[in-house]
């Protein structure tokens, strides 16, 4: 049997550091530090709502916030969720 090259296993290894890009916006250009799920529409362009999960940076995740914020309550004119609270739209976030 031949044994595996410890350089073979690094290559062949992702990088867990890498950093990944914001999902949040396409020209962002900070890295995503959070998993966020959230509802409603994942682009102004999709047809219906949903709870995504983005990965975004933190000005994002600040912007997310304040617009749920800003626009409650809330009613989704999809699907009529009822929003009364940030955590009803920004439904959870976990650090990367």
């Amino acid at each position: 049997m031949t044994a595996i090259h410890p350089d073979a296993l690094l290559a062949a290894m992702p990088n867990l550091d890498a950093q990944v890009a914001c999902e949040y916006d396409d020209d962002c250009e900070h890295p995503a530090t959070w998993r966020v799920r959230a509802h409603g529409r994942r682009r102004e362009t999709d047809p219906l709502c949903g709870d995504h999960l983005l990965l975004i940076c933190d000005p994002h995740l600040a912007e997310m916030r304040a617009e749920a914020e800003d626009g409650l309550p809330y009613e989704c004119a999809d699907c009529g969720l009822v929003a009364v609270h940030v955590s009803d739209v920004v439904q959870s976030v976990v650090a990367l």
